[in-house]
This record gives structure tokens, sequence and C-alpha cells, in this order.
């Protein structure tokens, strides 16, 4: 199974200095358990062909802030691509 390269960061991301808005989530991600949520989820998408997807975490954490902050899908897609998003900060 093939999953998109997601733990590179950025040049942008590497000029970014540390604010309250980056680690305001950090207390929520501390008492979920990512591990039994990501074996859970392992399942989901096996297969083979196509374009490298996303990992099935990364997706959950995405659908969860969509829902938090009541983004559209265009606009969850906008800060997606933008990288206003941290969902990755686990890895």
């Amino acid at each position: 199974m093939s999953w998109k390269q997601t733990a590179q960061n950025s040049f942008a991301d590497s000029l970014v200095v540390e604010h309250k808005s980056l680690s305001e989530l950090d207390d929520v991600h501390n008492i979920i358990n990512w591990p039994e949520i990501e074996q859970t989820l392992s399942n989901l998408y096996s297969s083979k062909r196509g374009a490298p997807s996303y990992p099935p975490l990364m997706m959950f954490k995405i659908l969860i802030l969509q829902a938090w902050y009541g983004l559209s899908d265009e606009a969850l897609e906008k800060q997606i691509a933008r990288g206003d998003l941290c969902i990755n900060r686990d890895d």
C-alpha cells in the first residue's frame, strides 16, 4: 500500500515560529489514544491501485477538524493546500 509522504516540512513550515494557535489542540491530541484509532482504521483502504492516498489516521483527523471548525469541503481543501491544518504533529 502506498501512502503520501507527509513527514517532511515545507520551507514555509520551517519559518513558522511557535504560536498559541499551533498548539491549542495539543491537549486534545494528548488525551486521545491515536495508535488505537489508527489500528481500527488501518484496514479501511487497502487498494494497491491508483495514486497514493493520505493515511487513514490523517484523514480521520482532517474530518474531525472539519466538523469542529464547521468547514465546508471547499474550505477544508483550501486549508489543507495552504498547510494551515496541523494534523500530522505526531509523526
